[in-house]
């Protein structure tokens, strides 16, 4: 914590999974002599590295006084490994001195220690992407990254070669998996979309 202010913060839940929204509802006290003017509060995830959430503000707080900051809205991302993570919410602020508004750092000032939420995997959804993809050695990580990130999304997906069934070609698979499900293609011609169902 900066020796001359000290924040209250709390998100809106203690348990996340990726993709979901959250806000950091938080405030901060004056610890000094001089009136301070908050330009900026923040909050940043372990995961984030230099990056953080922000909203800009201009707030005027009086010395020893406590005022209420600006809502932070964020979404945990996809990067977010699930697990313990920590955050710390921060702020850019001046101080009045004799010659005028003095910045206190050169970019954002964080609280020293932090705190910790959950980070889960997305309830499990009740339908099933298929993927199309090619089995270029270029690809393979890509693909991999990508039904990861469905399954932390709660999203199960389907691989037509991942699926044994001797005897059937892979055609025949992907024909019996697209018409076994809910979607629908979208065809854009010069008439305009044409809508299929599967």
């Amino acid at each position: 914590m900066a020796a001359h202010w000290s924040m209250h913060y709390t998100l809106n839940s203690n348990t996340y999974h990726p993709l979901q929204k959250g806000t950091m509802t938080s405030g901060i006290k004056n610890a000094t002599k001089q009136r301070m003017l908050v330009t900026e509060v923040g909050l940043n995830f372990d995961w984030m590295e230099d990056s953080y959430w922000h909203r800009d503000c201009n707030i005027e707080v009086a010395p020893e006084d406590k005022v209420d900051l600006p809502r932070v809205p964020f979404i945990v991302k996809l990067e977010a490994s699930t697990g313990t993570h920590l955050f710390k919410p921060g702020i850019i602020c001046k101080l009045l001195t004799k010659t005028g508004w003095e910045l206190q750092s050169k970019g954002i000032n964080y609280v020293t220690r932090g705190k910790h939420i959950m980070v889960t995997r997305a309830p499990r959804r009740d339908f099933e992407v298929f993927i199309s993809h090619s089995n270029s050695a270029e690809d393979t990580p890509l693909l991999k990254k990508t039904i990861e990130s469905f399954d932390k999304c709660g999203v199960s997906t389907y691989v037509a070669e991942r699926t044994p069934q001797p005897g059937y070609p892979l055609w025949q698979k992907i024909e019996a998996s697209y018409k076994k499900s809910g979607c629908y293609s979208y065809t854009l011609d010069a008439k305009g979309f044409t809508i299929r169902r599967y």
